[in-house]
Formats: structure tokens, C-alpha cells, sequence
């Protein structure tokens, strides 16, 4: 039973690894208007100081016969810093006093990239340090340990990567599932902690275990919170994360921002007038006898009005983020229902 949940517990820490990168690299990208730097930045952070995890920190719990409560203490520390991780990355702008529409410097990118990364990274890479002394306690040889610890964290790194794209994502916000994370690896370690000889020991990963389980059921009230804090006043009336980002609408006087991954996209209506006009009207004067348009995003709100006034037998609307549509039409808008709802 011991090396059973040994293995389940190696399991987890790969599920849960990719999953917590994935999640607050997402939430990154929001504040900091992702690009190819931030994206470097948060990655080098990562690595470097889940190696400084792994081959340092790690090293200084070699005593095999406290390799369990090793791995525990990790995993408390990981769980109790994952949800504390994504409030520092949603208040970061107030707490730096940057106002809503103002980007991140790169001093303060790498700042809050270190402190909203660096103890959960620390904390995965001695994971996989004192994980290896456990598969090592279970099965004999260590050229076998090293492999089984690889295999078994690859196969949580598959799962947890196909969990959070098509389920986790659907269903869960970003308090619900980091919660999650954390109740799962506090439960691990109640579980390994069972034999132990020291019941208070036992009884305090209970009770940290049994805390998070309720935290986890407030969480939405942590999402509320900390949207608020993070939109800085705006009036958000949609907020959903999908497979490829992030989409948040604000509403200001009877108009609609729709946001994505914390830029905007698109006003409805679109307040340009002369951009709409000028966008349509030329090319289609320049080519009377044009029957098919083809709109590749951002069209909704004025562009297919204007689209619409002329004989054209067929327009496709394409966007490359099927939840952006879904969102726009959830919206109710007068001008976008329109548009939608024409039958050419």
C-alpha cells in the first residue's frame, strides 16, 4: 500500500507541476499584456529556480528516513503559496501603484514574475529531489528509481496537461482550480503521513488538509475579490477563460470592451465611425460586383453593419477563438444581435 501511494504521489507532483505553470503563466500574461519577453521572462524564472530546487534545496533533506516528511513539508508549502500566488499577480498593480491601462515596466515584470514563482518552483524542483530517496526507499535499486520517478511524473505531466486544456478549463476558475491543486497534494500527505509515529505531526496535515477543502468552497468569493482589484473599478459582466486565452468585456455607458488576455480587442459599438465607413465602404466601392466577404476576427459591432448595406450574397465572420463569439452573443447587444442573426 506504502509504495502504491508512493508512485500515486510522484503521479501527482507531474500533474500538478504543468498545471500550476500553466495557470499562473495564463494569469501573467493578463497583467503583464503577454508577449514573447514576459512569456521568456516567466519560463527562465521557472527553470532556473526549479533547478535551484532540485539540485540545492533539495540536497540539504538526504536523511531517507525523514524522505516522507520531506516531501510533505514541500507539498504544504507548495499548496498554501498557490492560491497566495495568484492574488500577488491580480493586485499587482495596485499594490505597485500602476494604474489599469498602464504596461508593466521590465523591472517590475521580472519582480513580480520572482515573487509570484519562486517559492512554487523551489518547492517542485526539491519535489522531484526527495521524491526520487522515496521510489528509492520502495524499489531497490537507484538506476531503477531514476527511471521510475521520470515515468511516473511524464505520465501526471500528460494527464494534468489534458485535464486543465479540456476540462479544468470548461468548468473550474482559476481559484477553483488551484484549491484543487492544493487539496489534492495536502490529501497525498495526510495519506503518506499515516504511519508516522508523531500524531500531532498527523493531525496538523489534517487540519490544513480539512481548511483548504473549505477554502475551496468559497473560492468563488477569492475570484470576485480579486477580479475587482485587478480590473481596478471597471464593471466586468463577463470573464471566461478558454482553451487558447483569456476574454473579459467591461460595460461603460451603454459600451461594451471586450478584452483579451488583457488587451483590448473590440468596442461595441464601435465608436470609430470614420474607421468603419472608410474600413468598408472603399474597398467595396473599388469593387462593386463583390458577393462573398470573408471578416477574419474583430468584425462585430460595425463592420458587418456597414458589410450588410450592400447586395452581397454571403459574408463569413471567422474568429479563431470560438468562446469570443459565445461571449459576444451572451452580450445581448442590439447592434451585435443584428449582425449575428442576418441570414446572409
Amino acid at each position: 500500500m506504502k509504495k502504491q501511494l508512493i508512485f500515486s504521489s510522484l503521479l501527482l507532483k507531474g500533474f500538478s507541476s504543468v498545471i500550476i505553470q500553466t495557470l499562473l503563466m495564463r494569469e501573467l500574461f493578463i497583467v503583464f499584456y503577454g508577449n514573447e519577453l514576459t512569456f521568456g521572462i516567466i519560463l527562465s524564472v521557472w527553470l532556473i529556480a526549479g533547478a535551484i530546487g532540485s539540485g540545492f534545496i533539495g540536497n540539504l533533506f538526504k536523511n531517507p528516513f525523514n524522505a516522507i516528511r520531506s516531501y510533505c513539508l514541500f507539498q504544504i508549502l507548495l499548496s498554501i503559496w498557490l492560491p497566495l500566488a495568484i492574488i500577488l499577480i491580480r493586485t499587482s498593480k495596485v499594490l505597485l501603484g500602476v494604474s489599469f491601462a498602464e504596461a508593466f515596466g521590465i523591472g517590475h515584470i521580472v519582480i513580480i514574475s520572482i515573487l509570484s514563482l519562486l517559492w512554487l518552483a523551489l518547492c517542485d524542483g526539491a519535489l522531484f529531489n526527495v521524491g526520487f530517496r522515496l521510489v528509492s526507499s520502495v524499489s531497490g535499486p537507484q538506476e531503477s528509481s531514476v527511471a521510475k520517478i521520470y515515468l511516473l511524473e511524464s505520465l501526471g505531466v500528460i494527464v494534468g496537461g489534458m485535464a486543465f486544456t479540456f476540462i479544468f478549463l470548461t468548468i473550474f476558475n482559476s481559484f477553483q482550480i488551484a484549491f484543487l491543486i492544493s487539496v489534492l497534494n495536502l490529501l497525498c500527505c495526510s495519506l503518506l503521513l499515516t504511519h508516522d509515529k508523531n500524531k500531532w505531526l498527523k493531525a496538523a496535515s489534517w487540519l490544513i488538509f480539512l481548511n483548504f477543502l473549505g477554502l475551496y468552497v468559497q473560492s468563488p468569493i477569492f475570484q470576485k475579490l480579486t477580479l475587482a482589484q485587478q480590473w481596478q473599478k471597471k464593471h466586468i459582466v463577463a470573464y471566461e477563460n478558454s482553451v487558447y486565452g483569456n476574454i473579459a468585456v467591461s460595460l461603460e455607458l451603454s459600451q461594451y470592451t471586450i478584452f483579451y488576455d488583457g488587451l483590448p480587442t473590440i468596442s461595441i459599438p464601435m465608436p470609430e465611425t470614420y474607421f468603419t465607413e472608410d474600413f468598408i465602404h472603399i474597398p467595396l466601392l473599388a469593387k462593386p460586383n463583390a458577393r462573398k466577404i470573408l471578416f477574419v476576427g474583430n468584425a462585430v459591432g460595425g463592420l458587418l453593419t456597414e458589410a450588410l448595406k450592400y447586395p452581397v450574397s454571403k459574408i463569413v465572420y471567422v474568429e479563431l477563438d470560438p468562446v469570443f463569439i459565445k461571449i459576444i452573443q451572451s452580450l445581448k447587444e442590439p447592434t451585435t444581435e443584428k449582425e449575428l442573426e442576418s441570414p446572409r
